[in-house]
């Protein structure tokens, strides 16, 4: 108990910069409820303003909110690209610009988790899909 309290402050937060004291696993852990956590869940996914390209393997861009109201996030320039021959996925935005060596180089301006991939992509798919149905043209 000692211990726990060396690393406290007065209203009982760790203290910025030092390591949190060592918690209890399994059993013991869930009874005093200090077990971890579960992975959280995807949050919800609605996707806006599509807009057909159709440039080589671009298909077209998008905006997606992720999260509901009112701690939502827009994430704009999402795009959906598939080769010919391969199943469609997405790319989230990016920069790019012109590296040292004269090459384009490009990085993502926005990282997500490995859990949202498919949530994502299956998200952003079918709201194409709608969009060309409204719009009378083929459906991918």
């Amino acid at each position: 108990m000692q211990q726990q309290q060396q690393y406290r402050q007065a209203d009982g937060r760790p203290p910025i910069g030092r390591p949190h004291p060592p918690q209890q696993q399994g059993a013991a852990a869930r009874q005093q409820g200090t077990a971890p956590s579960p992975p959280p869940k995807s949050p919800a996914f609605l996707v806006s303003d599509v807009r057909l390209v159709r440039t080589g393997s671009l298909i077209g861009f998008c905006t997606v909110r992720i999260g509901k109201e009112p701690n939502a996030v827009l994430v704009h320039g999402w795009r959906l690209i598939q080769q010919p021959g391969q199943s469609a996925f997405i790319s989230p935005p990016q920069e790019s610009w012109e590296g040292e060596d004269g090459k384009k180089k490009y990085r993502n301006l926005f990282e997500f988790p490995r859990a949202w991939r498919q949530p994502l992509t299956d998200a952003i798919t079918a709201a194409f899909e709608e969009h060309e149905a409204a719009r009378g043209g083929p459906a991918q």
